[in-house]
């Protein structure tokens, strides 16, 4: 079968489950870097969770120009320890859908790590929207990576509202959705 036709598939077997996306924005790219917004919603849009996470770490600058958010707007949001139980349930027996689950599982292992909690994703756990995109780009298996805005304007879906959780979210949902329609 056509790899293309098979990650137009997958788009469908996500959204026909009503598969939840996650995001999250984070305090760097680091082995220490941890969670400090995070979101999830369902394949309808609806949103499950959307809340700022007060980190154990310093945001540094470098973070802060990407998504805008600085220790000063996180200093009375809920620590991971307070939000994970709620996170787990809004994933819980679903398809979870990660535009880069990779590096997001890893953030969040990291994040309840630093507070001494058992991680509520495992790789496998979570697919990826960013390998199915790129097989349904490239036209290939294995296409290259390709971030979630490039992604977003090639599928012909808005981008706004970058490294934001939420909108980030609703941009792969868009993304997902423009597969399907293969």
């Amino acid at each position: 079968m056509d790899v293309r036709l098979l990650a137009a598939n997958t788009a469908r077997r996500w959204i026909d489950g009503n598969a939840v996306i996650v995001d999250t924005e984070t305090t760097g790219l680091d082995r220490k870097a941890q969670v400090i917004e995070v979101a999830v919603i369902d394949c309808a849009g609806r949103v499950l969770l959307d809340e700022r996470v007060r980190p154990t770490v310093p945001i540094p600058p470098e973070a802060t120009q990407v998504h805008d958010i600085t220790d000063w707007d996180v200093r009375d949001a809920k620590t991971w320890p307070l939000l994970q139980d709620r996170f787990r349930e809004a994933v819980a027996h679903r398809c979870v859908v990660i535009f880069n689950s990779s590096y997001d599982v890893r953030i969040l292992r990291q994040t309840s790590s630093a507070h001494g909690l058992r991680a509520p994703l495992q790789a496998s756990d979570a697919e990826c929207a960013m390998r199915a995109y790129a097989d349904y780009f490239h036209g290939y298996s294995g296409g290259r990576w390709i971030g979630l805005a490039a992604a977003a304007r090639q599928a012909g879906v808005p981008v706004g509202g970058l490294h934001t959780a939420l909108s980030d979210c609703r941009m792969t949902l868009g993304v997902i959705m423009a597969m399907a329609r293969h």
